[in-house]
């Protein structure tokens, strides 16, 4: 298994096969390739955001000021379990408990669902995987081949193969900008991948 915790990194495979046997799940064990960046704990939105809007209000001046100019953050609309919709946003300026942003929203976060925001702790940047077969004969457990998680910004992988006996051959979840190119997959039994 690799855990890919670092920013300007490739990993060239070459045309080079990894045999992946799965471990624990609850442990992530049951990823070949995992990539992710870490969050903050969420904080909640006063008011709702509006198309075009470029900025919020949190509930408190304490939690804005945990941001600075330049951090990354995902706005969340979510429901009691699920994530209903995100955007990915970084911060321009910060003053009391107005968050202004960078770029405008281009959803409306409106009173429908609960909304929050997490800042991006550790950003991971420009990853890239490419060339390299995955395959798994573990019919057991759900496997993912590559699992890019929250954090993590710029994604390439492209001209690789999956070729997994259960589960996906990618899971991409809450990722800035993912790239997935020239990718194959032989054999993915039972779900979709998701990005």
């Amino acid at each position: 298994r690799f855990l890919l915790s670092t920013s300007n990194f490739k990993l060239l495979g070459g045309e080079s096969t990894f045999n992946f046997t799965a471990g624990a799940p609850a442990s992530s064990l049951d990823r070949a390739i995992r990539c992710t960046g870490s969050l903050s704990a969420e904080f909640g939105v006063s008011g709702t955001i509006a198309v075009g809007a470029t900025s919020f209000t949190a509930d408190t001046a304490g939690e804005a000021a945990t941001l600075t100019v330049g951090d990354w953050l995902f706005v969340i609309h979510h429901d009691v379990s699920n994530y209903v919709r995100t955007e990915f946003k970084q911060v321009r300026s910060v003053s009391g408990t107005t968050i202004n942003v960078t770029t405008p929203f281009a959803q409306a976060f409106d009173a429908t669902y609960t909304i929050e925001w997490v800042r991006v702790s550790t950003a991971r940047t420009n990853v890239a995987i490419s060339g390299l077969t995955i395959v798994t004969s573990d019919t057991v457990n759900d496997n993912i081949g590559i699992d890019a998680q929250a954090g993590l910004i710029d994604l390439t992988v492209e001209d690789c193969v999956f070729d997994m006996a259960k589960g996906l051959a990618w899971n991409v979840y809450l990722v800035q900008n993912p790239q997935l190119h020239r990718n194959v997959v032989k054999r993915q039994p039972g779900r979709r991948s998701a990005i």
